[in-house]
């Protein structure tokens, strides 16, 4: 009996030891920081704490909160409360809320393929702009398959030899140029102003029979101000009409300080018809020149990373945006991150409305899955679920 209670006295003794030290653990155990914007969902904070999240929310019901379904958004304070529940420290930071940003560029980039580049067509009004952007995309959707439905997607990609006339230059040698669909200052300064400058060369679109005017100074002064980070290529439009005089609107330029090959100068300027297509071929020839110049390459893989182009509702589909990819690649499921919103990637479209499985950079396809629809020229970073 004497035996039953010393050894009765000594598991007590134990027990209380291991009360003690787990005591002691729980003091000593440094908790660990997350990092919190004003408002976070029930479902992103369970991730956070590391928790599955029935087990947060039957803490936040305890906790005296009504609403606790996964999507409901709770105010940092509150999280702050229950975060130490669970072995966390609560620290309000924007920033490191949202610390996604691009990996950067790999200090020798010579390895890497070239990637298409990315032109924006501008110029004053009437000089033909949306004529010369309508023949190019028909020759897109030339190029497309039979069957598909052209799709405005903010930007269209086009080979280079789709416009040649030879038979051997016929031949798709790969060379590719992605043009914005939009033509004019309204969307190129909208995205410029958000600090998405995209575009690499400008294809500055001058009326023969008309040459310099208010706005094609605009776009020369804006290239000034871009200087060594946009291309210029100046197409010389309405050749095909009586008056037409390049050699003026040459001259013009000239006074306006654009430094045109012909006078000495490194800027190409090609005479063109949008209308008939005269000179085309040798314009998509002149913009590919100009970007092997300009040594544009990419990553093939890995991490995408581009800018929405346009967004808006569409039926069936929910909130869509046009991507341009400028690194890496993206596919169908890839998590995405753009402003304020974020995306699971439901499907890919290309210009002409046939679904694909992935696309390489410097190309645009329309993207579905956002949970609300992200800004223009919001960048686009692919991030993972957690994030």
């Amino acid at each position: 009996m004497k035996e039953l209670k010393e050894l009765q006295l000594q598991r007590e003794k134990a027990a209380l030891q291991i009360k003690k030290g787990v005591a002691k653990l729980k003091v000593f155990q440094k908790q660990r920081d997350i990092f919190l914007s004003k408002h976070v969902s029930v479902e992103r904070l369970s991730r956070l704490l590391r928790i599955r999240i029935d087990r947060l929310q039957t803490a936040l019901e305890k906790a005296g909160m009504t609403e606790v379904s996964y999507d409901h958004l709770l105010d940092s304070e509150d999280a702050a409360l229950i975060a130490p529940e669970f072995g966390c420290n609560v620290i309000i930071d924007e920033v490191a809320a949202f610390d996604i940003v691009p990996p950067p560029l790999p200090k020798d980039t010579s390895s890497l393929p070239h990637r298409p580049p990315v032109v924006t067509i501008m110029g004053h009004v009437d000089h033909g702009k949306t004529t010369l952007l309508d023949t190019l995309r028909s020759a897109s959707v030339a190029q497309g398959e039979a069957g598909g439905i052209t799709q405005h997607i903010g930007a269209f990609s086009l080979p280079v030899s789709s416009l040649c006339t030879s038979k051997d230059a016929k031949k798709n040698d790969g060379r590719m140029i992605t043009f914005l669909d939009t033509p004019g200052h309204a969307a190129f300064s909208s995205m410029r102003a958000r600090g998405a400058m995209v575009t690499d060369i400008i294809v500055l679109v001058v009326a023969a029979d008309d040459g310099v005017m208010p706005q094609t100074k605009e776009v020369i002064e804006l290239v000034k101000k871009e200087h060594g980070h946009v291309g210029l290529v100046v197409a010389i439009n309405k050749i095909d009409k009586p008056g037409a005089d390049p050699m003026i609107v040459k001259q013009m330029l000239l006074a306006e300080g654009v430094q045109l090959e012909e006078f000495g100068g490194d800027v190409p300027a090609i005479e063109v018809s949008g209308l008939t297509g005269q000179g085309l071929d040798n314009l998509m020839e002149t913009v590919s020149l100009v970007s092997e110049l300009m040594d544009l390459r990419a990553e093939p893989k890995g991490t995408a990373i581009g800018h929405v182009l346009e967004s808006k509702n569409e039926k069936g589909f929910g909130p869509v945006a046009s991507v341009l990819l400028l690194r890496g690649n993206l596919s169908a499921g890839s998590h995405l991150i753009a402003g304020q919103t974020s995306c699971r990637v439901r499907s890919l479209t290309d210009s002409n409305g046939k679904s694909v499985k992935g696309v390489p950079p410097g190309t645009a396809v329309s993207v579905s899955g956002w949970k609300d629809l992200p800004n223009a020229g919001d960048e686009v970073i692919q991030g993972t679920e957690d994030e």
